[in-house]
């Protein structure tokens, strides 16, 4: 019996295809009836036709994918930012809204004098060469104003309401009163009403007609003779009682843009007053009662001495 050819191992088919079989080989293979398998299933191979394919179509299908993934990102990218741009806006119209708002100041050079209306109708007149603030949005909750310098008051009745200085504060509940505060040195003037005044945890009731100033560590009171209806400097006059000569000319110097120098004591006591819009007249009243002499020099500068 014929021994039955193998040609089907792992290599007989591609050793066929590449025409690398023996003649031996070749005979036995082609009288086989595995040959006629293949030559058939090789005829149906070659009549299969690939799909034309078209460069030109495909790199434009591949750029088009292209632009339409581009386009999904651009819109991703354009809604991340549109909800960044969104967060945004809502904390800035918080901080807003929410902000400290900023106070409100004035500010007088000297010989100036400026008339305030707060908005509870208190008014405030500001002396020369002063500063005044107070914040408008939290006014209803917390009637507080700043001042540096001098300012007289007319407070309408209702909350307390407070004048913060830097050597300490004033309150009250509806009054008149005047607050001196230069430098280190504080002066308070309840003109109606009742003051509460408050220095180093040192506090201090003062009535219509009581005025009280610092002065060694704590407060020293006086009593008015009349009570004004005002401040005097409010009417254009400026008034002392048994005050160091220094603090006089240095109020001088509020009203008048001059540059003053005294050869003598500037602890010297001076009771009297000066008017704030006449120069010669304020300079005889207060030389005469405290027996000074005058120079000015290059019209804005003014030599005091001891006779």
């Amino acid at each position: 019996m014929e021994e039955k050819k193998n040609f089907k191992d792992d290599t007989f088919l591609s050793r066929w295809l590449n025409g690398q079989l023996s003649e031996e080989e070749k005979t036995a293979f082609e009288s086989s009836e595995d040959f006629l398998q293949y030559q058939q299933i090789i005829r149906m191979t070659d009549e299969l036709e690939a799909p034309p394919y078209d460069l030109q179509k495909a790199y434009g299908a591949l750029k088009n994918k292209r632009s339409v993934v581009k386009e999904m990102k651009q819109k991703r990218s354009w809604l991340s930012y549109a909800a960044v741009a969104a967060g945004v806006l809502v904390v800035l119209t918080a901080f807003w809204y929410f902000r400290p708002a900023p106070d409100e100041q004035f500010i007088t050079q000297t010989g100036e004098q400026e008339s305030i209306q707060l908005p509870d109708d208190s008014k405030v007149q500001l002396n020369a060469a002063s500063q005044f603030s107070f914040n408008p949005k939290t006014w209803k909750r917390n009637k507080k104003v700043e001042l540096d310098g001098e300012a007289f008051f007319s407070v309408t009745k209702g909350q307390k309401f407070v004048v913060q200085t830097s050597n300490g504060q004033v309150s009250v509940l509806g009054t008149e009163f005047n607050v001196w505060n230069r430098g280190s040195l504080m002066e308070v003037t309840c003109y109606d009403g009742v003051v509460e005044i408050s220095r180093n945890d040192k506090d201090l009731t003062l009535n219509k007609g009581i005025s009280a100033h610092w002065q060694n560590g704590d407060w020293q009171t006086d009593t008015l003779s009349s009570i004004p209806a005002t401040a005097s400097w409010t009417q254009g006059t400026v008034h002392f009682k048994a005050t160091p000569l220094s603090r006089v000319l240095q109020e001088l110097k509020h009203h008048y843009s001059i540059k003053i120098t005294l050869v003598g004591n500037p602890q010297r006591s001076y009771t009297g007053g000066f008017p704030i819009d006449d120069l010669e007249a304020a300079l005889v009243n207060i030389s005469e009662p405290m027996e000074l002499s005058y120079q000015i020099l290059n019209g804005n500068e003014v030599i005091f001495r001891e006779q």
